[in-house]
């Protein structure tokens, strides 16, 4: 985006997109930590970074957000050849983003010959929230992950406080109470943050709330699984709750990342 003030909402839907593609067991996605490093135009080459990623095409596009109006412009390219596989500009008000977003990752996957299954399709069709305010503090919260992989009580406190902020303005946000949970347990596990016994009860609850809202979802066994690992060092039973939640987002880097750790541990 070439606004600042909305580039956490292109991040947002960059994060977003990937997300949905990433429950496409057919295709093999690349998380949006190792693609950030190819954001300026100007050194771009698709070729090479379809080489230095072992991808055959490249997905890329721009947000441009004005009040509660939202472009987004998207284009497929065949890596190897340089040709447009698809390509598309979607107009629309904020309330019909998760919308757009899931048009875009099925009309993706159609350009690249994809099957979906009735599960894959119901996960990329879910909306995790009515409210544009709660999803924006999520988006806030979510960037600052990828903006910094070291564990600082600084920025985990803020991203507490900001997804708390999401689910005061909707309680039944599911997602914003998963990552509450993983950002809790992260500040309970490491002993120079906060391994109390009142931050272990926060991963708890916002676990169970998670499980209350939304059972079925695959990021709902990540919390499980988070809450497991994090707080019971029960390593066998994280691991079997990340591995469900693998079924569901096949290519979701921060399941996979779970994963390594349970995996390390056994």
């Amino acid at each position: 985006s070439p606004d600042p003030e909305n580039a956490f909402f292109a991040d947002g839907v960059h994060q977003d997109v990937i997300t949905s593609l990433a429950k496409i067991r057919d295709l093999k996605v690349i998380s949006r930590t190792s693609v950030l490093a190819y954001r300026d135009p100007g050194t771009r080459n698709l070729r090479a970074i379809a080489a230095e990623l072992g991808v055959a095409a490249v997905l890329e596009g721009s947000v441009r957000r004005a009040g509660n109006q939202v472009r987004v412009t998207a284009q497929l390219i065949d890596a190897r050849t340089d040709e447009h596989l698809w390509a598309e500009t979607y107009d629309g008000e904020l309330t019909d983003a998760f919308a757009l977003q899931a048009t875009l990752a099925k009309q993706i996957a159609e350009a690249l010959k994809a099957k979906l299954t009735p599960g894959e399709q119901s996960l990329i069709d879910r909306k995790p929230t009515q409210n544009q305010a709660a999803y924006d503090l999520y988006l806030r919260a979510r960037a600052m992950s990828v903006a910094s992989s070291e564990n600082r009580r600084d920025i985990l406190d803020a991203q507490v406080n900001l997804f708390e902020q999401a689910i005061a303005k909707d309680p039944g946000f599911a997602l914003a109470h998963v990552q509450l949970g993983l950002t809790n347990g992260t500040l309970y596990w490491f002993g120079f943050l906060d391994p109390t016994p009142a931050r272990r009860e926060r991963v708890r609850q916002a676990m169970e709330a998670a499980s209350r809202l939304a059972p079925d979802l695959p990021e709902t066994r990540l919390a499980r699984g988070g809450f497991l690992y994090l707080s019971e060092n029960d390593w066998a039973g994280a691991l079997a709750e990340f591995k469900a939640a693998e079924l569901g987002m096949p290519n979701d880097a921060q399941v996979a990342f779970y994963i390594g750790l349970a995996q390390r541990r056994l």
